[in-house]
């Protein structure tokens, strides 16, 4: 085995203002209300399997999409506890939470055509609500949606000396045991 490496001129690497900004999903308030539409919601509500959630979210999006009636119409997916907008909200709904990914994949595929609501309260949600972004959580009747957000970069904080002890994890493989 080998390593091969090449030059690069510094002047190619990007750079940042503060050295290194790091980016997170903050959920904040919803610009827009829910309105009505004719667009289907499906409940993840109970307590499945993440197998048997992701099974049936999966087999109702292919047939939503082999539908020729549901062209052009979203189909609303609607789970509790799937999801955290704040760092000290639990995720108590671990299917439900397979289910987001599955139908985030999905939303890169079919623009448009799924949502998903997660809810703190079902009884909170009208049964014709559409919400016009793609992920919605309502909490205390309120609609957040997610946003991308800068973050400041951590202080530096460790730096390495000559003769000082360095922990080097996953080292196993060829260039982790060259490094070492």
């Amino acid at each position: 085995a080998s390593r091969v490496t090449r030059p690069i001129a510094q002047g190619r690497l990007p750079t940042t203002r503060s050295g290194g900004e790091l980016f997170r999903v903050e959920w904040t308030p919803a610009a827009h209300a829910p309105d009505a539409t004719d667009a289907r919601m499906v409940t993840f509500i109970g307590e499945e399997s993440v197998r048997a959630a992701t099974h049936r979210a999966l087999k109702t999006i292919q047939s939503w999409l082999a539908d020729e009636n549901s062209t052009g119409q979203r189909l609303t997916i609607v789970t509790q506890g799937a999801v955290a907008t704040r760092v000290d909200e639990p995720v108590t709904d671990l299917p439900g939470a397979a289910v987001w990914g599955l139908v985030k994949s999905a939303q890169t595929e079919h623009p448009d055509r799924f949502t998903l609501v997660d809810t703190d309260d079902p009884a909170e949600l009208p049964a014709d609500a559409h919400h016009p972004e793609p992920q919605t959580a309502i909490r205390d009747g309120k609609p957040l949606v997610p946003r991308l957000t800068r973050r400041p970069a951590p202080p530096e904080t460790a730096c390495l000396t000559a003769g000082g002890t360095v922990l080097i994890t996953g080292a196993t493989g060829t260039l982790g045991t060259h490094l070492a």
